[in-house]
């Protein structure tokens, strides 16, 4: 059953669009740090190392990592896998698209994805110079001991056409005027709390969410 889907989600990739930038975090050693890596660079903060083929940061750290390898724009999807943050322990995953820097000045859109209760609540996010707004917001059942996929699909502009999807299922629609849509690179970030959250699968593909991710040829989920 599992290699059905798998064809059909690759035959979908073909018809919709193409992976830009993956990373499954496999190929680096246990307590590697990404930054190291070419294609990662660290934003804001820093401590994310990769375990077990996931990344992660100690309990109570914020980092936010730029996937500075990927293409960087205005009209893509981004998505990953996640876990380890539960309503007891505060932590969180930031997953970011267009995150630009410039004139020293930060400013991005990123879902923060956090443990509620029976689930997560998550937020699409507008941030300028780390001044956040809450553009939009929805909260969901799931359970927080098993990963999950999110993924963040952008277009356009003025005005952006924002869509968020949770485990497959379309979670945020959001069309954006009052902000301009920066270009820019896509990345995660994690909050530790009292936790240490793990992300894993990191992908982003052309064209808007309608593109099957497939990942290092296993298809992870579709969006």
């Amino acid at each position: 059953m599992r290699f059905f889907f798998s064809f059909l989600a690759l035959a979908a990739l073909a018809a919709h669009g193409e992976v830009l930038f993956e990373d499954d975090f496999d190929s680096y050693p246990d307590g590697y740090d990404l930054d190291d890596a070419p294609a990662w660079e660290y934003v804001d903060g820093d401590g994310i190392a990769v375990y077990s083929g996931s990344a992660t940061t100690d309990a109570g750290n914020e980092v936010f990592i730029a996937a500075v390898g990927a293409v960087q724009g205005e009209d893509y999807t981004v998505g990953c896998e996640f876990t380890g943050v539960t309503e007891a322990d505060g932590g969180k995953v930031l997953l970011c698209l267009r995150a630009s820097v410039h004139y020293r000045v930060l400013e991005l859109y990123y879902v923060d994805v956090h443990p509620s209760t029976g689930g997560y609540c998550l937020d699409l996010v507008y941030e300028l110079d780390g001044n956040p707004e809450v553009l939009s917001g929805t909260c969901i059942s799931a359970d927080e001991d098993d990963w999950h996929h999110v993924a963040f699909s952008a277009v356009g502009s003025g005005p952006v056409e924002f869509e968020v999807y949770f485990d497959g299922d379309l979670v945020i629609l959001h069309t954006e005027t009052a902000h301009v849509a920066p270009a820019g690179f896509p990345g995660f970030g994690l909050v530790g709390g009292d936790a240490e959250p793990r992300v894993d699968g990191f992908v982003q593909t052309d064209g808007g969410a309608t593109v099957v991710e497939a990942s290092f040829g296993r298809i992870k989920a579709l969006f």
